[in-house]
């Protein structure tokens, strides 16, 4: 019989920090600078999530879901930035179904807090 872990996991926040960080920067006027904090507040009306499962027979397995919403009054005018927060959410989503092991796994079940290689690891100390 195989001992099995799991949990689910809200990455909401990191998922959204790190778009942010990611586009922060793209704005080309005050204009679009507004419209990009508009998104990134948008941007929190929704969710991320990860579901994790370890178990001895199987291994690791995990998915993530994000439904947050990419919403500008003016998409127009920054199409580009909006595409870069929908592109920079999903990657991180994806980067969070990399396996933690061990002790990590069962600090994240825990705490709740799902530690995603790459962010926390590196993100945390980063100048971006």
């Amino acid at each position: 019989m195989s001992i099995i872990k799991s949990g689910l996991f809200d990455i909401t926040n990191k998922v959204i920090e790190y778009a942010n960080k990611s586009i922060i920067n793209m704005p080309g006027n005050p204009g679009q600078e507004v419209l990009v904090n508009m998104l990134i507040k948008q941007m929190a009306n929704g969710k991320a999530e990860l579901y994790a499962e370890i178990d001895d027979e199987y291994g690791f397995s995990a998915f993530s879901t994000m439904y947050l919403d990419f919403y500008s009054p003016h998409e127009d005018a920054i199409g580009e930035i909006i595409q870069a927060a929908i592109e920079h959410s999903q990657l991180i989503c994806d980067q969070s179904e990399i396996s933690l092991i061990g002790a990590s796994f069962d600090e994240a079940l825990e705490t709740g807090n799902w530690k995603i290689i790459g962010w926390d690891s590196v993100w945390e100390n980063s100048p971006l």
